[in-house]
């Protein structure tokens, strides 16, 4: 993959480091996500909250089924995944709602939209039970389709979209470029920036400080463009770890949030191990949810993911396990400590939550669970 890079720099000249980190990850033969093998899970390079506990997708399953209901329980309820990574949390969503919640199943297709073809059959092969239940999408069938009723889902998607890097100096826009220096090694180098960057902040209504790196994810703006359109009535969750515009101020937040992991170790530097790390930068919640207006999706709530578990119930699921299955029970604890609390991921994941085509939805995700029980 390195040297596809250099001889792609040496042809045509210094790229981008958003075309840098999209070859990196998206490369048809040679991307991380859509040919690196070890990746998921803890054998992989990172595990993700699916990977922790079937509860996690359980509540997610939960929510379906509340918005199911608020949608006044419609013959044909999708829910639409982007990038399902192993098929792991489509098949707990599935699971919960065949036992729990039988008329939303009845009614359910799910559709997964997934660009890697391994990935795709990673996911058949962990949801081989439910094939009847799952259809695999593309963005473009996707956008082309009748909008639906239901629920879109993402967990982790949008830190992974290519990113630029950017900063302001004395008062004009730089970027980040991926050149080859004269040993033949790739460098990253400011240079003039490749578009205009203002509408982006202006959309943020935050500017960064002089010579502060701030990433600049357009592919999440668009992403949430091609939600919108494919949404009829619903809510759209979307999980993921960042910040509001306005916390990207804070001084440790001032050479920008991208980090890159590999084993299960932090990399600094993106230009090591390319196509065989995963490339990362912390979600703009700001921008989804301002971006997201312009479309019709309206916000109802946005909060760590530790408070959208614990108020969909994930601890008391646990206490009524614990009246039939006590070792269990004790193994979901542990778990739900680790996704819930924050010590654990339960304040580093956040998660937004927004709708379209409803009236204030009073979704129980957003009611502190202790005030369901007055």
């Amino acid at each position: 993959m390195e040297q596809e890079i250099k001889r792609l720099i040496k042809q045509n000249g210094p790229i981008t480091f958003r075309d840098f980190m999209e070859q990196a990850l998206y490369n048809p033969e040679k991307g991380y996500y859509t040919a690196h093998r070890a990746q998921l899970g803890r054998e992989g390079d990172f595990y993700t909250s699916v990977h922790v506990s079937p509860l996690f997708g359980g509540m997610l399953g939960r929510q379906a089924a509340e918005v199911f209901a608020i949608l006044d329980y419609p013959r044909s309820f999708t829910i639409i995944e982007f990038g399902a990574g192993d098929g792991m949390l489509a098949k707990d969503i599935l699971s919960w709602l065949e036992k729990e919640h039988k008329d939303c199943f009845a009614a359910l297709e799910y559709r997964i939209v997934e660009i890697s073809p391994r990935l795709r059959d990673k996911q058949k092969e962990t949801l081989e039970g439910y094939l009847s239940k799952v259809d695999w999408v593309d963005s473009e069938a996707l956008a082309a389709g009748e909008p639906v009723e239901g629920m879109v889902l993402s967990n982790e998607l949008v830190d992974a979209f290519p990113v630029h890097l950017v900063r302001k100096c004395w008062g004009q826009w730089q970027e980040s470029w991926v050149t080859v220096d004269d040993r033949g090694e790739l460098q990253q180098v400011w240079d003039r920036a490749s578009r205009d960057f203002n509408g982006y902040f202006e959309l943020l209504d935050w500017f960064p400080q002089e010579g502060q790196t701030v990433e600049v994810n357009f592919g999440a703006l668009d992403w949430l463009e091609l939600v919108a359109c494919s949404l009829k009535r619903g809510v759209v969750i979307t999980i993921d770890y960042g910040y509001l515009a306005e916390e990207l101020e804070a001084p440790q937040r001032f050479d920008g949030t991208l980090l890159c992991y590999h084993r299960h170790r932090v990399v600094e530097d993106p230009l090591q191990n390319i196509g065989r790390q995963d490339i990362t930068s912390h979600a703009n919640f700001t921008a989804l949810m301002k971006h997201g207006i312009k479309l019709s999706l309206k916000t109802a709530g946005f909060m760590t993911q530790s408070k959208f578990l614990l108020n969909l119930g994930i601890m008391q699921v646990v206490e009524e396990m614990s009246r039939t299955d006590r070792q269990e029970a004790y193994k979901q604890a542990l778990a739900v400590k680790k996704l819930a609390f924050p010590e654990g991921m339960g304040e580093i994941f956040k998660v937004l939550v927004q709708y379209k085509g409803l009236t204030n939805p009073r979704l129980r995700c957003l009611v502190p669970f202790y005030k369901q029980l007055r």
